[in-house]
């Protein structure tokens, strides 16, 4: 199996689980930040880390896989790329399972998605404590494409193009709280397109700063900071 954009490892600790001792599984990210993180936390034979971009992960990955998931992360990939290397990848019959967040699904009128407020707010106040404590310059955001909105049928199309059948298209309710943004911002990616050119260490020094600052954060407790030291 194959764990694409894995981040932490959070998924891949659930597929080794699914495989089992005689399974393998491929946990691939773009990020060092992300699987330096996944490796403190998973100690297991039967899985391999590799550090490379999502579009061509055919190239360091050995196929096939029987399945590939993309969790909260193939909206931020060039759906073609990603697609034509995860057929690659895949063996004839392979399932490959992302998901989405709404603003990325072309929606009918009497769909219904639960929209919870993304507490800009605390974004905000880092991009201030930055710029005031910390003599940070406002850069940019990089350049980022996210993968356009598609309803039913562009998605079965785009999948097509590609040799997929799509099987599901199934919406989720996904309520936020103010602690899951904390953990959000915490992921390198997102504080990197927030403060790009700023020192992870210093980006999760800053949000903490936030945190306290900020009234409907100000009472979460700021000891889980452990793990992206």
């Amino acid at each position: 199996m194959v764990d694409l954009c894995c981040g932490t490892g959070v998924t891949t600790e659930e597929l080794l689980r699914r495989v089992g001792a005689h399974g393998h599984v491929w946990s691939v990210d773009a990020s060092p930040e992300m699987l330096a993180m996944a490796r403190r936390h998973i100690d297991a034979r039967n899985v391999a880390f590799v550090c490379w971009p999502a579009e061509s992960f055919h190239i360091p990955v050995e196929g096939p896989a029987d399945a590939l998931l993309c969790n909260s992360a193939f909206w931020q990939t060039d759906a073609h790329q990603t697609l034509s290397s995860a057929r690659t990848v895949l063996r004839d019959g392979g399932l490959l399972v992302f998901n989405l967040p709404a603003d990325r699904v072309k929606l009918d009128s009497e769909q219904k998605v639960d929209r919870m407020f993304r507490h800009s707010r605390l974004q905000q106040r880092m991009s201030e404590i930055a710029t005031r404590e910390y003599a940070y310059t406002p850069r940019s955001m990089q350049s980022f494409t996210p993968t356009r909105p598609l309803d039913a049928d562009g998605w079965k199309k785009l999948l097509a193009e590609h040799g997929f059948e799509l099987e599901a298209l199934e919406l989720t309710p996904n309520p936020t709280s103010a602690q899951s943004h904390v953990e959000w911002l915490k992921v390198p990616v997102f504080s990197t397109r927030l403060l790009p050119g700023l020192p992870y260490a210093l980006r999760i020094e800053i949000l903490e700063r936030a945190i306290s600052l900020t009234t409907e954060f100000s009472t979460l407790a700021q000891s889980n900071f452990s793990d992206v030291r």
